[in-house]
């Protein structure tokens, strides 16, 4: 809503359309519907943005809440590297050590002037977890999450 609200280059109505487009034809699909891999939607949607998403690591289990947190993570990053950073690559890494995830994700566009992810730690500390931003020398979230209940 907001960036609608802003002015927008040919670019950005570009990228945005392209959402809008994934989005109705999901809506508007006949073929019986399998559930996909939720990294799978995610990777889906950068390729229709033109971002390379790299994934380094095991994705904590599907349907427990270190998997919510991480797909929440990705969709929010994958957000600002288009909207705000103009990035091209993000890079997800994520680790489980001592009984705790770790997730990292970085990408290659500009430094964030602010931080719009309040949302997104609301959720971490929720689930008892902790979430940490770097921009220098780039964009770096890093969230440690206890092993996830299934939801």
């Amino acid at each position: 809503k907001r960036r609608l609200a802003e002015p927008l280059d040919k670019t950005e109505q570009k990228q945005i359309i392209c959402f809008w487009q994934a989005e109705i034809a999901a809506l508007k699909s006949t073929r019986p519907h399998t559930k996909k891999d939720n990294l799978q939607v995610i990777n889906d949607a950068a390729k229709l943005v033109a971002v390379t998403v790299d994934f380094c690591g095991e994705k904590p289990k599907a349907d427990t809440v270190s998997e919510k947190i991480l797909i929440a993570a990705m969709h929010e990053c994958l957000t600002n590297t288009v909207s705000h950073a103009n990035g091209k690559t993000m890079t997800v890494t994520v680790s489980e050590k001592n009984g705790k995830y770790t997730i990292e994700i970085t990408n290659d566009g500009e430094k964030p002037k602010g931080g719009g992810l309040s949302g997104l730690r609301l959720l971490v500390e929720r689930e008892n977890g902790t979430m940490l931003i770097h921009s220098t020398p780039q964009f770096e979230l890093i969230i440690e999450l206890p092993q996830g209940e299934t939801l």
